[in-house]
């Protein structure tokens, strides 16, 4: 007598998208695709470290409510993302800013970004590939698109350190421009006073129009403005053009 076929192997579980929010910074909010039962608590904290680019100390990941402490998750734990659901939510001490050192600047100010993961084997406990992340994309402005102002886009000589500090030495030729905090360029003005690179922006930074407070500085590689190698908005209807331009793959906007 003929023996039964086989069962059939169990389907791949099915991909879902986590939420992972950023407890002391919520622009560092992002999501991830993935197939639950692949990824264990573990390999997630290495692939939130590997987005601040540096090593955080104190890492705390929670399911829900981070103010209850009955959901906080066991450090390095191997169990899987099917197990704690898909709203995570993680904290550090100290909260550094993410925005010192990263090699992903620019993605920062991408609207809770999806990150996805790929996995090509059956689920059969086989132990899953590692996280393919897509490159980030320069995002289109919301709304309609401001005349231009004369003048707004000005060239500016940033040293090295400068550029490490407020997240612009890793801008690239598909994403040259990063946002920074126009608080944060005060603040390092501040401390340091005639000696920082920005001290010669000091008036038109505190002058910034824009209702977020988010500063254009954009790399001028093919020196369209000046052989600086670096170039910035002054105002908010400035941003926006810059943004549209790059994000419709005309480069940077020609001088006016």
């Amino acid at each position: 007598m003929p023996k039964p076929p086989p069962e059939p192997p169990p389907p791949p579980p099915e991909v879902k998208v986590v939420q992972i929010k950023c407890v002391p910074w919520k622009t560092m909010d992002f999501q991830l695709e993935v197939q639950l039962p692949y990824l264990s608590i573990a390999e997630l904290e290495t692939f939130i470290k590997a987005r601040h680019g540096d090593p955080i100390d104190n890492l705390v990941l929670y399911k829900d409510d981070p103010r209850d402490p009955a959901n906080k998750l066991a450090a390095a734990s191997e169990e899987k993302l099917d197990k704690v659901g898909t709203a995570i939510f993680y904290d550090y001490y100290p909260p550094h800013d993410p925005f010192c050192n990263r090699p992903t600047a620019p993605e920062v100010y991408a609207a809770n970004p999806l990150i996805k993961t790929s996995c090509t084997q059956e689920y059969e406990g086989q132990k899953p590939p590692e996280p393919k992340v897509e490159k980030p994309r320069p995002p289109m402005p919301e709304g309609p698109i401001p005349p231009r102002v004369k003048g707004a886009a000005r060239s500016v000589f940033l040293g090295p350190t400068s550029k490490e500090y407020f997240g612009l030495s890793t801008l690239t030729k598909d994403f040259p421009y990063a946002l920074v905090p126009k608080e944060m360029i005060l603040s390092e003005i501040k401390e340091k006073g005639k000696i920082s690179d920005m001290y010669v922006l000091k008036a038109d930074v505190e002058a910034y129009d824009g209702a977020d407070g988010q500063i254009l500085f954009c790399m001028d590689r093919d020196e369209v403005y000046s052989d600086e190698g670096m170039v910035w908005c002054a105002k908010e209807a400035e941003k926006i053009n810059f943004m549209a331009s790059i994000a419709q793959g005309n480069g940077l906007p020609p001088p006016m």
